[in-house]
């Protein structure tokens, strides 16, 4: 069952992707009030400049600071030790997606072999790699944004994720619940995620 933190991590990262300030704000407000720290939802935040874009994010930054002023907490890992940051990358990637870690990988690499790098060492090694919030919550935070996008192919790989390190089904419906997903859309995805058609 997801704790009372995860679900406002949600909302924060919800309402940042939906550009909405003022919920922004909220949530971090009712989060601050059940006791999330202030650390895992910055690295929400940093990790939503991944999924939707850093003029979102710059804005979501903005509503934490106007809402609970504090001090940031930064990585103390070098930002341009690429060659650590694609060996980290290459390691998370191959946790989050298994036994398909090499297909996804191909199937990036298909795609542009610039992409694939930048995946690894940017997006996995450098961001999501990054120490502050639990691999678990960075997925349940990943799995809500992915849903609210409806960016079905990848909610359904950090989705698996998720339930791999922990998610339980009806987190997962309430996840795709507060992503505003219609409850067709909500039943199909639990389908698909939990490989049951």
């Amino acid at each position: 069952m997801l704790r009372p933190d995860d679900r406002h991590l949600v909302d924060v990262s919800l309402a940042a992707y939906r550009g909405e300030s003022l919920g922004v704000a909220t949530s971090v407000r009712n989060g601050r009030a059940a006791c999330l720290d202030r650390r895992s939802i910055e690295e929400a935040l940093l990790q939503g400049a991944l999924y939707f874009g850093f003029p979102r994010a710059l804005s979501a930054f903005q509503a934490l600071e106007q809402a609970w002023p504090g001090t940031p907490t930064t990585d103390p890992r070098p930002t341009s030790d690429q060659g650590g940051q694609r060996s980290r990358g290459e390691e998370l990637f191959e946790r989050i997606y298994g036994e398909k870690h090499g297909a996804v990988r191909s199937m990036l690499h298909g795609l542009h072999p610039d992409l694939e790098a930048f995946v690894l060492e940017c997006a996995y090694g450098r961001v999501l790699a990054r120490d502050g919030l639990e691999l678990s919550r960075r997925e349940l935070c990943a799995t809500a944004v992915l849903a609210a996008m409806r960016q079905e192919p990848q909610l359904i790989g950090h989705a698996r994720a998720a339930i791999g390190l922990g998610l339980d089904r009806e987190d997962l419906r309430w996840v795709l619940d507060r992503a505003q997903c219609d409850a067709e859309t909500v039943e199909r995805l639990m389908r698909r995620i939990l490989r049951e058609d």
